[in-house]
């Protein structure tokens, strides 16, 4: 089996290499590759190769994705490189963004009508945990799972398909969330060791990592909601944070404090939208809900559905499973995506989703 590795080396607190060395006792029957640049590693364990970047593959993105930065250029780049080596599996050490990253330069990949792998299938991709907060459904292994893991098995037995949020700015593809897409300035990052708020903006113009409080003023008082082109009226006119996620039915088993996202158990595919009265995102204690209620209102969508939402305020850019994004445009839509994508989780996990004990 041929076995692609993306390294997030910089991710979280920077377990990488140790999490390398215990995959490499793992993968010891598989071919396996890395590619060169920041998202490989200097000294390669023994039987794995580097793979030369392709001219024909990295020049394809020039223009890249919509803003892409060099970091998101040489990652794109590096996908393409290890899906044309052949890699019928792609292993991610990282975190929530990393994995997000590579999972959208697959999917950008198939639609583009390019083969995924030597086979024809679909990748799939397999999340080992080595970022800041590793919660997204990609990412089903720690460290600690490696000593145990079977690839094989795993590729026969235990692929999952996810569902992810489509995020588009005035028509044109941003990303896709896998676990929430959040209209806000800052994004949850570890700096000194710490998990704290980051500003996005600073980040992303200077590569400075600045720790900042969240800003609850995202919206302005043009702020407009709609489901399929019809307005939605909601009670709360200037909400300071926006959340927008896919729902699962092992997230929600129906429990009714849950409001109206208990019925995502329900639904063939389902995914909300939450107005917060207080910042919910935050490396600190909430401001709201333990002293005081804390307001939420939720709008449930489903495939075929689209959100669209305008009249934002200077401090509303999007944060997509961590990755920080400048909003350029007026206009952001949201779409649900059913089964966009595989990916490899424990074996332990039944067909309704719920895990048992390893």
């Amino acid at each position: 089996m041929k076995v692609g590795v993306i390294i997030g080396a910089a991710s979280g607190k920077g377990t990488a290499p140790e999490t390398i060395a215990l995959l490499a006792s793992q993968l010891r029957t598989c071919k396996v590759a890395v590619c060169g640049g920041m998202f490989g590693c200097d000294e390669l364990p023994p039987g794995w190769s580097r793979l030369t970047a392709r001219p024909q593959l990295t020049q394809s993105l020039s223009g890249g994705p919509l803003q892409a930065t060099d970091y998101v250029k040489n990652l794109y780049a590096s996908v393409a490189n290890l899906l044309e080596w052949g890699s019928e599996i792609l292993v991610c050490i990282g975190g929530d963004g990393l994995c997000s990253y590579v999972l959208d330069a697959m999917i950008a990949r198939e639609r583009e009508g390019q083969a995924p792998s030597a086979r024809g299938n679909r990748v799939p991709l397999l999340g080992i945990a080595s970022g800041t907060i590793n919660v997204g459904p990609v990412i089903a292994f720690g460290p600690d799972d490696i000593p145990r893991l079977d690839i094989e098995a795993l590729v026969t037995s235990s692929r999952k398909s996810i569902d992810a949020v489509e995020v588009c700015v005035d028509g044109r593809h941003l990303a896709f969330g896998l676990n929430d897409v959040v209209v806000g300035n800052s994004f949850l990052g570890t700096l000194g060791g710490e998990v704290v708020n980051i500003s996005a903006r600073e980040l992303l113009h200077s590569g400075r990592k600045l720790q900042i409080e969240p800003s609850p003023h995202i919206v302005g008082e043009n702020f407009r909601l709609r489901k399929n082109g019809a307005p939605i009226a909601v009670s709360m006119e200037s909400p300071a944070q926006i959340i927008v996620s896919p729902l699962g039915k092992r997230e929600f088993f129906g429990r009714a404090i849950a409001g109206v996202l208990c019925n995502a158990a329900f639904m063939e595919g389902a995914a909300a939208l939450g107005l917060f009265d207080t910042v919910v995102v935050r490396a600190a204690a909430p401001f709201r809900g333990f002293i005081d209620t804390a307001r939420a209102e939720h709008l449930l969508f489903g495939p075929g559905d689209y959100i669209e939402l305008e009249g934002f305020g200077p401090d509303a850019d999007l944060i997509v499973d961590g990755n920080p994004y400048e909003r350029e445009g007026k206009v952001v839509r949201f779409c649900l995506r059913p089964d966009i994508a595989e990916v490899l989780v424990p074996a332990a996990t039944n067909g309704a989703g719920q895990e048992r004990d390893l």
